[in-house]
């Protein structure tokens, strides 16, 4: 038996309760064999439910709506996780160094983090802490743990399951 190639765009069209989204991806990213892929583009969606690791959240940074910043939260092994490229719309900095670019120092109003991608170890204003989930890359993007940026730089977090809202202060 042989297998047919794959063309070279896949379109993926899911709905669910009436709602549509659109994916379009490579058939090189996901082999015949691959049971799922993660589409890496999406259209906005607001239904609640998981799609390839992907929470689709209302993301509101002091009091206002941030639209677009919800589909880069992901959720990796039950920890939230955000792209250092999102950082800004939280007011914080991130500076990539080392030489191999795996430390991350993040600065906001006067506090120092710094990371290391793929070590549970971090450091507040010099003071060494353990994470319960260590930076990383995923899709092609590095990711840090969410609740970790919320505690280290003071800032509050609370999530509405209703309406699928996460609601962040930064003040």
């Amino acid at each position: 038996m042989t297998a047919k190639a794959l063309p070279a765009v896949t379109v993926v069209i899911l709905v669910a309760a009436s709602v549509m989204v659109i994916g379009v991806q490579s058939a090189a990213c996901c082999p015949v064999s691959a049971l799922s892929c993660e589409p890496w583009i999406w259209a906005a969606n607001p239904h609640p439910y998981p799609v390839g690791g992907m929470y689709w959240l209302q993301v509101y940074v002091d009091g206002r709506h941030v639209p677009g910043l919800g589909r880069y939260i992901v959720k990796l092994g039950g920890t939230r996780m955000l792209p250092l490229k999102v950082l800004g719309a939280l007011g914080i900095e991130s500076r990539m160094g080392g030489y191999d670019g795996l430390r991350i120092t993040l600065l906001r109003h006067g506090k120092m983090v710094r990371l290391t991608m793929y070590d549970k170890r971090a450091w507040i204003s010099w003071r060494r802490r353990e994470l319960t989930a260590y930076p990383r890359w995923h899709a092609g993007m590095r990711y840090v743990p969410l609740d970790f940026l919320v505690e280290a730089f003071g800032l509050q977090m609370s999530e509405d399951p209703q309406t699928n809202a996460l609601k962040i202060t930064t003040k």
